[in-house]
């Protein structure tokens, strides 16, 4: 009984066991406490992980969007100047062509004019430098070596941002500098810096346009009518423009054919008369055209051709030699067709 009650007592007031499954199971509810806050602190780890994985999506967004929007930059200043080239160089072949033409017509002013603008814009174009050389020497002119020079003014021309140029090329527009406007709108395609071309190009429109018109008004024809005709490649000419333009070709024309096809002469001057008789000397160049085919025509004794040139001629200006070779003329294209009758 005592032992009973011992073994009792000594179980209740817990003595140590020793049996594995006893052990196992005391060891197992120590554990718990830790383990309840080992769920604890997941659990609070991952109620604060969308928060993070939020940030972390904002944040690569925001790279990716940066980069992209750098990436475009990149590209769309890269087309800017890729598009500006080549609408300088278009420009370049064109003028060039054209000053081809010019030369194989004589016309070596409007060459002189196109083959520089190619080698200040364009120093290497082939065989631009050597063709302008033989234009200047054409032209009884100096001919100064022009590479190192023009080098020196594209490098310059790199130091000024298209904002500068365009002030530039503002003040002298509103100026009415025509001049200045090409030459700054020249050097401003020719640098390769972006700007809003449909704006130049009708800047430049305008300059050439106008000083086009000046040119021909002053008598410098030839480049008159370049610079209307490189106005015309950018755009359509007004009725003004127009009209000048024709005007100077008439007048060229008679020039040109000077003592070497009368007919054409008369004919191109005839025109002109009639409908600008106040350009230049128009009215003094056709009265002395109609004379001297009229002189022509009677010593060749083609009487009745040289009657008609006299006839005009002493209605523009009354004059005593002309009147008697005048009845010269009429007498003797009487008798040649009274004698063609019998």
């Amino acid at each position: 009984m005592y032992l009973s009650a011992g073994y009792n007592q000594h179980t209740m007031n817990g003595s140590p066991k020793t049996n594995l499954s006893d052990l196992y199971s005391d060891r197992k509810h120590t554990i718990v406490p830790n383990t309840v806050d080992e769920q604890t602190e997941s659990d609070r780890s991952f109620d604060t992980s969308p928060f993070v994985v939020s940030l972390s999506v904002i944040a690569v967004l925001v790279v990716g969007l940066f980069l992209m929007a750098y990436a475009g930059y990149r590209v769309g200043t890269s087309q800017s100047k890729v598009v500006a080239a080549t609408a300088m160089a278009r420009e370049v072949a064109v003028q060039y062509d054209l000053a081809s033409k010019n030369i194989d017509q004589g016309q070596y002013k409007m060459a002189l004019e196109r083959l520089e603008f190619v080698v200040n814009v364009a120093p290497d174009y082939s065989k631009a430098a050597d063709l302008l050389y033989q234009t200047r020497a054409q032209l009884s002119t100096t001919a100064i070596p022009i590479i190192e020079s023009t080098k020196a003014v594209v490098t310059r021309q790199d130091l000024m941002t298209s904002e500068e140029r365009l002030d530039i090329i503002s003040m002298a527009y509103s100026n009415q500098e025509w001049q200045n406007v090409i030459s700054n709108v020249d050097m401003l395609k020719a640098s390769g810096t972006t700007y809003d071309s449909d704006v130049v190009d009708g800047i430049l429109f305008v300059a050439l346009r106008n000083r086009g018109i000046q040119r021909i008004e002053v008598g410098d024809l030839e480049l008159g009518l370049a610079d209307l005709e490189h106005a015309e490649q950018i755009t359509a000419l007004d009725e003004v423009a127009n009209q000048r333009r024709r005007w100077a070709s008439l007048y060229q024309s008679a020039s040109t054919f000077w003592d070497i096809n009368w007919i054409i002469v008369i004919d191109n001057l005839n025109i002109l008369h009639q409908i600008a008789p106040n350009f230049r000397d128009t009215s003094s160049k056709l009265w002395a055209a109609r004379t001297l085919y009229g002189e022509i025509l009677l010593r060749e004794e083609n009487y009745c051709l040289a009657e008609e040139q006299f006839a005009f001629a002493l209605e523009m200006k009354p004059e005593r030699s002309l009147n008697d070779k005048l009845i010269e003329s009429v007498t003797n294209c009487d008798n040649e067709e009274s004698e063609s009758i019998e």
